[in-house]
């Protein structure tokens, strides 16, 4: 009983393999990449604005999330189209510690009276994009920041960028 049963399950093994041996021989092999990739158009911002002192520069605002209790997280993205490299040096560093920073970023509410500045962890690091080299001519580079959020009432909010500008956006509703 044994024999035919080791005969049968051979016999199975050898038609599961020519049936895999013809599925390979019909598989075309992948073909090269396309060469005329359409370029995917970055999501619009929410909000933008011109850095005064570097003609061409702009930060826009292209995400605002509240990803927790008391939290608003930014997605950025500097833009240079300008005609030489832009250095963020400590132009939005909290300090000279923080060089390539944007730890000096702050959400302001509407009427003015409170500022959500970017949120640090417990041994004082800020929750943002650092290190950042400088920005190439042409480049556009994804940043982000988290704050302290405003009161679930608060709609909207001014991301102020230090003496540079600051432009106004929406807030997504409290989950």
């Amino acid at each position: 009983m044994a024999s035919s049963w080791h005969r049968a399950s051979r016999g199975g093994l050898i038609v599961l393999v020519a049936a895999l041996a013809a599925c390979r021989a019909e598989t075309p092999a992948p073909g090269p990449a396309s060469q005329t990739a359409t370029p995917v158009p970055p999501p619009p911002a929410l909000a933008s604005l011109q850095v005064e002192d570097a003609e061409g520069v702009r930060l826009e605002v292209v995400e605002a999330m509240r990803p927790a209790a008391g939290i608003v997280e930014l997605r950025l993205v500097l833009v240079n189209e300008g005609a030489g490299d832009f250095d963020l040096g400590v132009r939005w560093a909290a300090s000279q510690e923080e060089i390539g920073a944007i730890s000096d970023l702050a959400l302001e509410e509407p009427d003015g009276q409170k500022r959500h500045f970017v949120l640090r962890d417990d041994q004082g690091r800020p929750l943002c994009s650092t290190g950042e080299a400088p920005v190439a001519a042409g480049e556009r580079r994804d940043l982000w920041a988290r704050f302290g959020a405003p009161a679930a009432t608060v709609a909207s909010v001014r991301l102020v960028a230090g003496p540079t500008g600051s432009a106004d956006f929406g807030l997504p509703p409290v989950p």
